[in-house]
């Protein structure tokens, strides 16, 4: 696998057809390659592009950017990275970029229902897992995007209700009953874990009837249990 120096699209976009043996990954700090790089990613299936580097790495174009990549590409991109060697650094990116990536992701849901199609919670999780986790090499994937395992303990850690892994989903009983949480959750391993704060929650939720009783139904058989 190679990684290419950012350059003018152009200029670079003749590799990307050498051979499917050879894969890419490509970002580039100019505002104005945006749109001819993820036009490349469309046509060549061995380049994929991530993040929004450096002076890109703003509110407003990491949004503009990450909208016009899914309107092209759909998941199969990587919509975020920061090479910060600080965490504090890291951290702030990353806050506001998942909210942004989020908020698009949402949208893009709502437009879909608009038009008229069913969409289900296996086409939510589908699509955020592919393009949070699913969207690279299956030899890249295992070494950056380990899912990871949490625990679900009493307040005081005496007892473990459950172990939750890849795919499940935690906090609802406090979102969903509107009460104080019942429980606390321990990583056991290294984790990605993507959070939606209450508004965003319930803005989706509001579109998807089906989605919102199978979680609700959960939040109360968790509540009895935990």
């Amino acid at each position: 696998m190679k990684r290419i120096p950012a350059m003018l699209t152009r200029r670079v976009t003749h590799r990307f057809s050498e051979g499917t043996q050879n894969r890419f990954f490509c970002t580039m700090l100019a505002r104005e390659n945006q749109h001819e790089l993820a036009v490349a990613a469309r046509k060549f299936g061995n380049l994929m592009i991530f993040g929004c580097w450096w002076w890109l790495n703003n509110p407003s174009l990491v949004e503009e950017i990450t909208r016009m990549r899914v309107e092209l590409l759909g998941t199969t991109f990587i919509p975020q990275h920061s090479d910060a060697r600080v965490l504090e650094q890291l951290v702030y990116k990353w806050e506001h970029s998942r909210a942004i990536i989020g908020k698009v992701l949402a949208d893009q849901f709502e437009s879909l229902a608009r038009s008229g199609r069913r969409i289900s919670g296996k086409d939510i999780s589908r699509d955020v897992n592919a393009i949070f986790s699913g969207n690279v090499d299956p030899d890249v994937e295992k070494e950056a995007f380990g899912a990871g395992a949490v625990e679900v303990l009493t307040k005081d850690g005496s007892v473990v209700y459950a172990t939750l892994t890849d795919g499940d989903f935690f906090g609802e009983i406090a979102l969903v009953l509107n009460q104080t949480r019942t429980a606390c959750v321990r990583t056991v391993s290294y984790c990605d874990l993507y959070r939606l704060d209450k508004e965003m929650f319930d803005r989706v939720l509001a579109h998807y009837p089906n989605i919102a009783a199978q979680i609700e139904a959960k939040a109360k058989e968790r509540n009895k249990e935990w």
